[in-house]
């Protein structure tokens, strides 16, 4: 039996499911939307934890008689640090205009001096553990002569690593998830194929066909329906992503394209694992 002929006669069996068949293929293609769905909502928080990863700062402020020249070796001794890519010297009158920027210029008005010390300001790279960052440079400014204080906002990083952690494994369970339902869905509907046609089985045995070739046939039938679930929800994405996006304002660097694709994929592969998951029990059943 040739593989053009299993080809053909799982394009067949699937016809012959009608309605059911139909019905399957919107229900996997549902399943399928939804995980592209939430892989636009997972890369767009992605981004947005980078975001705030590289928006995230360490200021260590100075004595009021540290020298800039030893401000700029404290601040090359930082940059040598892993995962730290920018440190800003912010001397008192830099640090004044921020001041007035945000609060106004009455507040130091009445003063006859400027209390704002000068300020080495670190920035760290997205990719990098900000946290461990953040603590090798407290550990090297803390006992500096020219430091006043260390300002890391450990309570900050902690809650944004916290619910990057969190979301990333929530992302992954409900992804798991889907994919589980959507290959369930499949596994249910190759056993209605299989036993809608009981007599076919029968025939094709009768003509010499092997169970290897049975199974070969209906997993493709699965692979077809998985498809064919996969363009459904592709279309969809590429048809909704601008209501989508409007709806939920959140930027991703995945293209519906891409997106579509690896649908179309997964729902191949779903269904071969779901039609090989279903076959062999219920072959033996009928036999």
């Amino acid at each position: 039996m040739s593989i053009g002929r299993a080809v053909r006669e799982a394009t067949l069996a699937l016809y012959r499911t009608g309605t059911v068949g139909a019905l399957s293929c919107l229900a996997i293609g549902a399943s399928l939307l939804l995980i592209g769905m939430f892989a636009q909502l997972l890369d767009g928080a992605r981004l947005t934890a980078a975001s705030l990863k590289d928006r995230i700062e360490v200021e260590i402020y100075l004595r009021d008689g540290a020298t800039r020249r030893a401000a700029t070796a404290l601040a090359e001794d930082l940059r040598s640090l892993d995962g730290v890519r920018t440190v800003d010297y912010i001397d008192k009158a830099a640090a004044t205009e921020e001041f007035e920027a945000m609060f106004g210029k009455d507040l130091l008005s009445a003063l006859s001096t400027n209390p704002l010390p000068a300020s080495l300001r670190i920035g760290f790279e997205p990719d990098a553990s900000v946290r461990s960052a953040a603590e090798a440079v407290s550990a090297l400014a803390a006992d500096h002569r020219d430091v006043e204080q260390v300002e890391t906002g450990d309570a900050w990083l902690s809650q944004v690593e916290r619910v990057v952690d969190l979301g990333l494994w929530v992302g992954l369970l409900l992804t798991t998830l889907l994919c589980l339902a959507c290959g369930f869905a499949v596994s249910n509907t190759a056993k209605l194929m299989v036993l809608a046609q009981r007599d076919a089985i029968e025939i094709m045995r009768v003509v010499g066909a092997s169970n290897a070739f049975i199974r070969t046939t209906f997993m493709m039938g699965g692979g077809l329906q998985g498809t064919a679930g996969g363009f459904l929800a592709a279309l969809a994405v590429t048809i909704g992503s601008p209501l989508w996006a409007a709806a939920v304002p959140v930027e991703s660097a995945l293209s519906t394209s891409l997106i579509g694709v690896g649908l179309i994929a997964l729902g191949a592969i779903l269904g071969v694992l779901g039609s090989w998951a279903s076959l062999s029990r219920v072959l033996q059943a009928i036999a």
